[in-house]
């Protein structure tokens, strides 16, 4: 489905289900469509709309691609759609996304599910600090690593869930960056797990 915000035209996929929503933000190279094997897995239990983020999908393409108007893009979805509060699924880049949108607009996030994200790589390629970002929140989130991924080294793992407080760690020992390609059972089941931690009532929509 096509809808317009801040001028510009952008993409989503509503997967349907019932009780929670979940926002997922696919990574780089990526689409909305990438989670339909995860949205069968946990559509019994949430309703998941995923974004064709700028440039991707059936989104408009061309810039600017900063990370602000990427943040924008989510909370402008959000606003008109009327989605919020809700759970933000990241995976990879839009795990960046994710908490930073957590970080700058904590009323419109109540948890973070963050999939293998690529912080420390784009640390080392001198693209930006996000531990600011990271810590900025106080929301619950779930942090989702393979352990076969290059991007996210089990230390950081550790010392991400260490420094943030309300943060759970799960891995997944066959499963490289694309968790929710290599192990779609396991990050479903990680993230229904992970929602009787939350206060349901008022995510329900």
């Amino acid at each position: 489905m096509i809808i317009w915000c801040r001028g510009r035209r952008l993409s989503w996929v509503d997967f349907g289900g019932s009780g929670a929503t979940m926002l997922a933000l696919h990574g780089s190279f990526g689409r909305a469509s990438v989670f339909a094997p995860l949205a069968e897995r946990l559509t019994t239990r949430m309703r998941l709309v995923a974004l064709d983020q700028r440039g991707h999908g059936m989104a408009d393409h061309g810039g600017p691609f900063t990370r602000e108007e990427f943040v924008a893009d989510a909370t402008a979805v959000i606003g008109t759609l009327g989605l919020g509060p809700v759970l933000v699924l990241g995976h990879s880049l839009g795990g960046i996304i994710a908490y930073q949108l957590a970080a700058r607009y904590p009323e419109l996030v109540r948890a973070l599910v963050i999939e293998d994200d690529e912080m420390m790589d784009v640390q080392r390629h001198g693209l930006g600090d996000w531990w600011p970002d990271w810590l900025g929140s106080t929301c619950p989130a779930l942090l989702l690593r393979g352990a076969r991924s290059t991007l996210l080294p089990s230390g950081l793992a550790a010392d991400m869930v260490h420094r943030r407080p309300h943060t759970t760690l799960v891995e997944f020992p066959t499963a490289g960056h694309w968790i929710h390609d290599d192990d779609p059972d396991g990050c479903a089941n990680a993230i229904l797990n992970f929602l009787p931690t939350l206060c349901l009532p008022t995510l329900t929509r």
